[in-house]
């Protein structure tokens, strides 16, 4: 009986012994180990209406905004900035549920620049970082945007050949004073009673250029007498109530220094940068109803009308990048002060609108686009030209000019205004005031105001010497 008892014995042992030595290879794929949950890497996100979002920008007013944080660690959310606050700055995982609300509470940005925070989630090894870049807080009870201000605005007239008048002659001859200047192309001094006579019939706009050129020296800077009397006659449209349009004029054009000169860029704009920012400065304490203008009409180094090449637009928006940055860098006022920019040579046609690039702002909607419209060209600006009637055809093209308008600017939430209009004297009345009626009119249906090119009042008289011209702008602006 021994021997079975020591043989089942040894069986049981080498059972049991080979059942705990089991090779790991021979364990069955489908009961193998799982990783550990608190293993699982680190993720986490910022969301936006269920849209991640790394960059934001913001209008300047105080404001809330709810985003959303997603985290599968705990979590934590930090501000860089004091100004923008967040309802929670941390959490526990969201990832079992629902992504965690998180509100942003913003202050005003009432400093004279663009200002920016950034927010930074992190869970564990993880992070995301939305950066909310704000304007500038306008304070809309003192100032316009510039889509209000044009709805404001009726109709314009244009102070031409006076402030804007040039000529080497003219320092030659004269004692160089602003008054020489003023009156050297057959007007008379400007008063504050030439500006009423405007006003008492409806008109609510003056635009006033001014060329610079020759009141600038060596060092680009303007001289006091020039500066003084610019802004007495602004001054005068201002007591008026009305909108007053400021700009730079004939230092443009095909004898102006200020051109769409790529090549000579850095020396246009460094001169062009200083003028604006000591009539910015002079010019700082008015309010709203004062607007400068960029420039007139910017020809490049050819003196191309119309159209240039590529560098000559380039050239053009990167000066006109140059005057919203200037006059917004001297603060004050002029933080909101609605700008106007030009295209190439004011011009309209399909390329130069496509080819425009609105410059960058610290405010939003304060930027109005303008152009100049002579159109049909023979019948209201070619000298040479017999074309004496309004035609149906040029019905069609200012209309075609003004849907244009509309397609690039107005769609787009930039205002329009036709800085210049008119059709020269043929001894046509009649033709005249169907041309001025119908462009007013049909600007006017995309809310474009229009700025006359002179003329209408006789100067010396005050007396209306273009009674008809005048009725027919007026009963047709909007």
């Amino acid at each position: 009986m021994k021997q079975p008892l020591a043989l089942l014995a040894t069986l049981l042992f080498l059972l049991q012994f080979g059942l705990s030595s089991c090779k790991p290879e021979e364990i069955p794929d489908d009961v193998a180990e799982e990783e550990p949950e608190n293993e699982v890497a680190p993720l986490c996100s910022i969301t936006l209406e269920g849209e991640k979002v790394t960059l934001l920008e913001i209008r300047g007013e105080a404001s809330s905004l709810v985003i959303q944080v997603t985290a599968n660690k705990e979590w934590t959310l930090s501000s860089n900035g004091s100004w923008c606050t967040p309802s929670h700055q941390s959490g526990m995982a969201t990832t079992t549920g629902a992504p965690r609300e998180v509100t942003l509470q913003l202050e005003a940005n009432e400093t004279d620049a663009v200002r920016s925070v950034q927010l930074i989630l992190r869970a564990d090894t993880a992070s995301a970082v939305l950066e909310i870049w704000q304007k500038i807080y306008v304070d809309e009870a003192k100032w316009e945007t510039a889509t209000t201000a044009v709805v404001n605005m009726k109709v314009g007239w244009n102070l031409g050949n006076t402030l804007d008048s040039y000529g080497e002659w003219i320092e030659l001859w004269t004692s160089n004073k602003p008054s020489d200047y003023e009156t050297a192309w057959g007007n008379p001094i400007t008063t504050r009673a030439m500006i009423a006579r405007f006003r008492e019939v409806g008109f609510n706009a003056i635009r006033v250029p001014v060329t610079w050129d020759q009141h600038i020296d060596a060092d680009n800077n303007v001289e006091e007498a020039w500066m003084q009397r610019v802004e007495e006659v602004v001054g005068y449209v201002l007591d008026e109530g009305m909108y007053c349009i400021l700009n730079v004029h004939h230092d443009t054009g095909t004898e102006g220094w200020l051109q769409a000169d790529l090549s000579n860029y850095g020396s246009i704009s460094m001169r062009y940068r200083k003028l604006w920012d000591q009539i910015a400065n002079r010019f700082n304490k008015y309010d709203k109803h004062l607007i400068f203008e960029s420039y007139n009409e910017m020809l490049d180094k050819q003196g191309r009308w119309t159209e240039t090449n590529a560098d000559g637009y380039k050239a053009q928006n990167a000066l006109l990048q140059d005057f919203v940055e200037v006059v917004r860098g001297t603060g004050g006022n002029n933080r909101y002060r609605n700008l106007s920019i030009n295209t190439y040579s004011a011009a309209h046609s399909p390329l130069t609108l496509n080819s425009f690039i609105v410059p960058d702002d610290v405010v939003e909607d304060r930027l109005i686009a303008q152009v100049h419209v002579y159109s049909p060209y023979d019948f209201a600006l070619n000298e040479n030209s017999p074309v004496k009637l309004f035609t149906s055809q040029g019905e069609q093209e200012i209309s075609d000019i003004m849907e244009r308008l509309d397609q690039r600017f107005i769609t787009k939430g930039i205002p329009v205004i036709i800085g210049e209009f008119g059709a020269m004297d043929k001894d046509n009345m009649p033709e005249r005031v169907k041309h001025a009626a119908y462009l007013v009119n049909e600007a006017a249906k995309y809310g474009i105001v229009c700025f006359h090119w002179m003329g209408l009042l006789d100067r010396n008289t005050l007396e209306w010497a273009e009674p008809e011209l005048v009725e027919a702008i007026i009963g047709n602006a909007k």
